[in-house]
C-alpha cells in the first residue's frame, strides 16, 4: 500500500531513522545476565549470560517447569555470583509468581522483553536514560 502511494514515495526520505541507542555496559562480571531456554537433540536447556564478560553458561533441564528453572539458575549464581538482573522473554519459567519470589528474595531485578519484540528488553535502558 505505502510502495503505491505517490505521497509516501515522494516523502519516504525525510523521516530518518532515529539514532541507535547504545546499550549500557555493567561495571563488573555478572552484574546483568540473560537467560533463555532453548530446545537440541530433543533436551531442552537454560542459557544464562553475563552481559559484561558474555560468558555463557548453558545446562540441561530436568523438565520446563519455573522450578527446574530456579534449580539450575541457583546452581549457576552459586558458582559465579547472584546478578544484579537478569533479562529474559516471557516464558511462562521467567514470568510467574514462582521466579517473581525467587528474585524477590535475592534482590535480582527481573526484567523482560515485550512479547513477539524480543529487541525491547532494553527497553528499561532506553526509558531511564538520559537522552
Amino acid at each position: 500500500m505505502v510502495a503505491s502511494c505517490s505521497t509516501c514515495q515522494a516523502h519516504r526520505h525525510r523521516n530518518p531513522a532515529p539514532p541507535l541507542r547504545p546499550v549500557p555496559l555493567p561495571a563488573h562480571a555478572f552484574q546483568w545476565v540473560s537467560a533463555d531456554i532453548f530446545l537440541h537433540d530433543g533436551v531442552n536447556y537454560i542459557l544464562v549470560v553475563d552481559a559484561y564478560s558474555k560468558w555463557p553458561a548453558c545446562v540441561p533441564l530436568r523438565t520446563l517447569s519455573s522450578s527446574s528453572v530456579i534449580a539450575e539458575m541457583e546452581r549457576i549464581f552459586s558458582d559465579f555470583g547472584v546478578p544484579e538482573m537478569v533479562l529474559s522473554d516471557n516464558g511462562s519459567q521467567f514470568d510467574c509468581a514462582e521466579f517473581r519470589a525467587f528474585c524477590e528474595g535475592r534482590a535480582i531485578r527481573s526484567v523482560t522483553s515485550s512479547p513477539m519484540y524480543a529487541q525491547s528488553g532494553w527497553g528499561w535502558w532506553n526509558a531511564t536514560s538520559k537522552q
